[in-house]
């Protein structure tokens, strides 16, 4: 479904994602934790992103 990821949902996507992992961090959840969260909505993001569109992800 990568119609429904662009634009504005892609961000909202990105924002909870970040403020998801801030309140963990700053409850004092492990720094492990963290990293895995992070990275799990990193590529939540980028999946879409990497989809839509290819030639911007090429080295």
């Amino acid at each position: 479904m990568p119609s429904l990821m662009n634009g504005p949902v892609l961000y909202v996507t990105a924002f909870t994602c970040g403020a998801v992992s801030l309140i963990l961090e700053i409850i004092g959840t492990r720094v492990l934790a963290f990293f895995l969260l992070d990275n799990i909505c990193l590529v939540a993001v980028a999946a879409p992103v990497r989809l839509q569109y290819p030639e911007a992800m090429e080295p």
